[in-house]
């Protein structure tokens, strides 16, 4: 299934304006006549795995692109009042055209038994198992982001796999942890381990485990209890039982910590009070049966010692157990011992973002909803090394060939190299709110060059150069226009021109310097001849 169409009467800076988003289309909608013309373009053949479609939206900041990504997902909520817009999408041999009940379309006669019609302003993309829309964002670190905003994330992505419970955050308003962050970021790392052979930013070969900081963590969350004594805070830190640090931690977690008698802090003890006790979280009742794998592990871990990952057995995936990681602190190290902390912001970007799509490849095609998926990627290329750029598309497609379900990749860009892998057929070009086509029939984006892309498909009317070289070449250029040139300007020309990079701007440039002071020369010989005349005259009158 793929999304064919869409039509805007109005939002935000988008006014009246239709966008294609499928090859095999051509669509045209007519606010006069209300009439939809679809026409099948026959001929065409895809590069991409059966089951992708794959459109890129580009244009200038404030082109609009962000605005239709906002109008994919939810449809008639966020239209303005009597306004028109809808949707249309090819699903096998048929086709689905979501618009306001209230609204009449008529389509063109070819295709006018074929389409299903659906409420658009009832339509719910989040659940509806036709179309399924996931917004992905991985930036994290924006201001005022609350762990709260990374549950919803993780939910809102895939109805499948982890469960991030948002019960156990007492305050709806506590600023993003790091931390959980970490932690959340191990669990995507170690789940996806087997499929990170290949991946060639950051392949992890051990983990280093320590607990230096586990008596500390919990004795600030045991003084936040009321009637919690001191010395029994004392004793559990004198222990420096990291089995026993878990138990206590569980039962202040969901909150079973008045069960606990302060004399006391046996192990067995603690285990029995777990054992009989319950809870509404499911967390809890894993943790419960696996009380004894867990002992186990914790207190057999080489702590702060390498641990090579393809000699931890299954159980070991329990020690990235949320509850576990809050006492515990897990790096991942590659065969030169990086760990994984230490790579730039870049190389964590490029390699979370696609954790992150190996994540839901795995749990969200293995789902049982035979919904088909529409993935909005808003500007994966932001912080992106242009190398990883040119990989990007082909990373994508490694994932999702073998996706189970039909999949349709939107993705906005502003990366000339993530267009260089894409036929111009498959990319949305905006300006000011209105999709145009930049490039002529025998010309293509697909394998084009870098420079015909920056110029064509990103409205680069001004040239490719940086504003301010082009001020100091633009003014090099003025000068040496002139008959005469100052001292000043000449030694001006003389320092620019040689750190200009492009051959033929310098060439130029040069020539013109070399023939001033050629014309400078002439003139002192001008001047030298007619004082030798001035000369001789004077001789002569001796």
């Amino acid at each position: 299934m793929e999304l064919v169409y869409l039509w805007v009467e109005k939002y935000k800076n988008i006014r009246n304006q239709g966008f294609n988003f499928s090859p095999r289309f051509e669509c045209k909608y007519d606010e006069n006549s209300k009439e939809l013309t679809i026409n099948e373009n026959k001929e065409y053949v895809s590069i991409f795995p059966d089951n992708i479609n794959v459109t890129a939206i580009v244009g200038e900041n404030g082109s609009g692109k962000s605005s239709i990504l906002e109008l994919l997902p939810y449809g008639g909520k966020m239209l303005e009042a009597n306004k028109l817009t809808f949707l249309f999408f090819k699903k096998d041999d048929k086709y689905i055209l979501l618009k306001p009940s209230a609204k009449e379309i008529k389509i063109n006669k070819d295709f006018g038994g074929k389409i299903k019609e659906e409420d658009i302003e009832k339509f719910d993309f989040s659940n509806n198992n036709t179309i399924k829309r996931i917004s992905f964002d991985t930036d994290f670190t924006r201001e005022n982001f609350t762990d709260k905003d990374l549950i919803s994330f993780i939910r809102n992505i895939t109805k499948y796999g982890k469960d991030f419970k948002e019960d156990y955050l007492d305050d709806n308003n506590k600023n993003f942890s790091i931390l959980r962050y970490k932690i959340l970021i191990n669990q995507l790392i170690y789940g996806q381990i087997n499929k990170l052979k290949d991946f060639d930013v950051f392949i992890p070969k051990y983990i280093k485990v320590s607990k230096n900081n586990a008596g500390n963590i919990l004795e600030t969350e045991l003084k936040k209890i009321k009637n919690i004594e001191n010395d029994f805070i004392e004793k559990i830190k004198k222990s420096e039982d990291i089995y026993i640090y878990f138990l206590i931690y569980v039962l202040i977690r969901y909150k079973l910590i008045d069960k606990i008698k302060q004399n006391n802090i046996e192990v067995e003890e603690l285990e029995n009070i777990i054992n009989i006790s319950s809870s509404k979280h499911s967390d809890y009742e894993k943790i419960k049966n696996n009380l004894l794998k867990i002992k186990s592990i914790l207190n057999s871990l080489k702590y702060n010692k390498k641990i090579y990952l393809d000699e931890c057995d299954n159980d070991m995936k329990l020690i990235f157990w949320e509850t576990i990681q809050e006492l515990i602190s897990i790096d991942f190290y590659d065969e030169n011992d990086i760990c994984f902390s230490d790579l730039s912001y870049g190389e964590r970007g490029f390699y979370i973002h696609f954790l992150f799509l190996l994540f839901l490849d795995e749990n969200h095609s293995e789902s049982n909803e035979k919904e088909n998926t529409f993935f909005l990627i808003d500007e994966p290329d932001t912080t992106f090394h242009p190398n990883w750029q040119k990989k990007y598309i082909n990373q994508l497609l490694s994932i999702y060939k073998n996706y189970k379900k039909n999949i349709h990749l939107i993705i906005t860009s502003h990366s000339p190299f993530i267009l260089s892998d894409l036929p111009k057929e498959n990319i949305i070009f905006l300006e000011k709110g209105k999709q145009v086509y930049p490039f002529e029939d025998n010309q293509q984006t697909f394998g084009a060059n870098i420079h015909t892309l920056l110029s064509h498909g990103f409205f680069m009317k001004d040239g490719l150069m940086g504003e301010f070289a082009k001020e100091k070449i633009d003014l090099a250029i003025k000068y040496l226009n002139q008959k005469i040139l100052t001292e000043d300007e000449l030694n001006y020309c003389e320092n620019i021109i040689p750190i200009i990079g492009e051959p033929i701007i310098k060439r130029e440039l040069q020539r013109m310097l070399d023939s001033k002071r050629l014309s400078e020369i002439e003139l002192i010989k001008k001047q030298i001849a007619e004082l030798q005349q001035e000369l001789d005259k004077k001789e002569n009158k001796k």
